[in-house]
């Protein structure tokens, strides 16, 4: 008997070459992607609640974060209740941490309440916070971003002046109008709002700083009896957009009795303070030594916020690092800057 060989057709031949190759380079091809670049130091949380926690801020040990006016607190953690990350230490007094920025150096920041102001002494401060909440004797990595707030006043017939650093940086006047009658005691509800000046006002502010005063004076002019409108006056600082100037006076009295439990939106810029550089007025440069201490990744470089801005967010001498051109990720840890992702 003659043994014939198994005949193997062409097309088989091709469909089994495709399968071996398939085979070999499925290991290339469904290699595991890059993992994402760290945001924390090793063994350090990075997360509370649904707010992400980069280095140079941390909460835990003091080895999470870079310096005590970077530590912040996550109370709630581990309960039923949702976690809420505080500005220091988490005292009653602290600001609450929405939103943490590394690529505009800005936190957005929860106040909580109006800032009622007693008449009888005429005056008030709104600050950031002491130094044990937001850093470490006089120079707190944070200020308020002048650009992204506005200064707020609710009341009657009342002028309001925010100064910061011992200048005049913002200020405005509010009024309660009557309607024409002469008997003081009617106001039109329709035309009340900050765009007229009635019942609210608002004004940019011009310049960073930690703390502001208040300075409220009542206007001494030949204006209607107000006292039946009963409107408190009440001062603010609060992110740009989120007040209303479009309510009434009516909506102003019930924004006044609500007053302890509005979440006022707050921005704040933050940096490291070193001083002025020897090339203040000549480049955005850091110095070489401030550059090395604080920028870690190898694919980043260092910029000194207060160059060539006249009010600068973070005072003079601010400086924060940024990924090169190309990459992303956290610039204060080394490997922090990985290349932009293609998607």
């Amino acid at each position: 008997m003659v043994k014939t060989t198994d005949y193997i057709s062409p097309a088989a031949q091709v469909v089994a070459i495709f399968t071996m190759a398939a085979v070999l380079m499925s290991p290339l091809c469904c290699a595991a992607a890059p993992s994402p670049a760290a945001m924390g130091l090793p063994g350090c949380e990075t997360r509370c609640g649904n707010v992400s926690v980069p280095y140079p801020f941390g909460i835990g040990p003091a080895r999470c974060y870079h310096s005590r006016g970077f530590k912040l607190t996550c109370v709630g953690h581990g309960s039923s209740k949702i976690p809420r990350l505080l500005l220091g230490d988490g005292s009653v007094s602290a600001f609450e941490v929405v939103d943490i920025t590394l690529e505009n150096n800005t936190m957005r920041v929860i106040s909580h309440g109006l800032r009622a102001i007693n008449m009888s002494g005429g005056s008030g401060r709104w600050s950031l916070g002491d130094t044990k909440t937001v850093g470490v004797g006089a120079v707190p990595p944070y200020s308020l971003n002048p650009l992204l707030n506005e200064f707020i006043l609710t009341g009657c017939n009342v002028q309001a002046t925010l100064v910061g650093n011992g200048s005049l940086v913002s200020g405005c006047a509010s009024f309660c109008a009557a309607d024409g009658h002469g008997d003081g005691a009617i106001y039109d509800q329709a035309t009340s709002n900050a765009n007229s000046h009635i019942g609210c006002c608002q004004s940019s502010i011009q310049a960073a700083s930690t703390s502001y005063g208040v300075e409220l004076k009542l206007l001494d002019i030949s204006l209607p009896k107000v006292s039946d409108v009963d409107l408190p006056v009440n001062v603010l600082i609060a992110e740009v957009g989120w007040f209303d100037f479009g309510q009434t006076l009516d909506d102003l009295k019930d924004l006044s009795r609500k007053a302890d439990r509005l979440r006022v939106p707050v921005i704040l810029g933050w940096g490291f303070a070193h001083g002025a550089s020897a090339n203040y007025f000549k480049s955005f440069e850091c110095p070489d030594d401030v550059a090395r201490s604080i920028c870690k990744s190898a694919n980043s470089y260092c910029r000194d916020e207060s160059m060539g801005i006249p009010n600068p967010v973070f005072g003079v001498g601010g400086y924060s690092c940024q990924c090169n051109k190309g990459y992303e990720g956290n610039p204060y840890l080394t490997g922090g800057c990985q290349r932009e992702s293609k998607a």
